[in-house]
């Protein structure tokens, strides 16, 4: 790994910067925002959206900008500068999809609250009513049990669906998700999109040829530098296609083996151990 040539650095959330309770350490936030009064551009790159971001930092945090929605929005300096929308007909098929099967879903605009159509509140409840599966990550867990708090869906009577940036899928049985994803895998022929999983209990669906790669391209044309020039943090699945982009790609020691192999590193310590302090804080001293 070539330090020098390191000018921007993105760190996902889940499984990465955040511990299993969904939180950010003070400290490896007061370290990003030291790196970021360095000199380098500090991004959170991750498959939430700003609303699920809220409650992850237990202190403000500015980072340099944002490529949230797996891809589908990039933030620069506060600022909205890219944005995608899935149309209205693959929403409302989903939608149909999600309660053939009685599938938990989450409608996530790019702006405001997530969305769950109030006629499938008391089905969506029981998934999480009924307990933690045990192969569910608690991380996962607890933040279907959050979305179940007062105030934090917004349960519509209906809606025009033109600025939903990502639907997320959620079942405890990582079988029945298996057979929901080769159901979406046949429909994406017919109406193309991308679809990831940052565990085996979810699926997260956005718009075609969109990842947290593309964000990245956008970020690295914005400031003219190269793949060399960036150092990625991740752990699962929908990390995948930036590790396959970055010249400098760093593993949790927690992350899934598929991240691993494709890792230039891998990470002594996990996200419990505060592992992206641990090591910025080693590699940037």
């Amino acid at each position: 790994m070539n330090i020098e040539k390191i000018k921007v650095i993105f760190v996902d959330l889940d499984g990465t910067l955040l511990n299993n309770e969904n939180t950010a350490s003070e400290r490896s936030l007061n370290y990003l925002m030291a790196l970021k009064e360095r000199g380098y551009h500090v991004f959170i790159c991750t498959g939430r959206t700003i609303e699920e971001m809220k409650g992850a930092f237990p202190i403000p945090f500015e980072p340099t900008g944002m490529v949230t929605t797996n891809g589908m929005a990039v933030y620069l300096d506060g600022k909205l500068v890219e944005k995608n929308a899935l149309t209205k007909e693959l929403v409302n098929e989903l939608v149909d999809r999600s309660r053939e099967v009685n599938m938990y879903y989450e409608l996530n605009p790019i702006a405001g609250k997530r969305r769950i159509y109030k006629e499938d509140e008391q089905w969506v409840r029981q998934h999480v009513l009924s307990g933690q599966p045990a192969s569910v990550e608690d991380g996962e867990f607890l933040s279907r049990e959050n979305a179940m708090k007062d105030g934090v869906i917004d349960w519509i009577e209906a809606s025009e669906h033109d600025d939903i940036a990502k639907i997320y899928f959620y079942n405890g049985d990582p079988e029945e998700i298996e057979r929901f994803n080769e159901g979406l895998t046949a429909l994406g022929k017919v109406q193309p999109f991308a679809n990831f999983s940052s565990s085996l209990n979810n699926i997260e669906v956005i718009v075609e040829n969109i990842s947290k790669a593309s964000g990245i391209r956008y970020v690295l044309n914005h400031y003219h530098l190269k793949p060399e020039n960036i150092l990625v943090f991740g752990d699962s699945y929908n990390d995948v296609p930036m590790f396959e982009l970055a010249g400098n790609a760093v593993a949790m020691q927690n992350a899934v083996p598929e991240i691993k192999a494709l890792a230039t590193d891998v990470n002594p310590y996990s996200n419990e151990e505060d592992g992206v302090y641990l090591y910025l804080s080693d590699l940037l001293k």
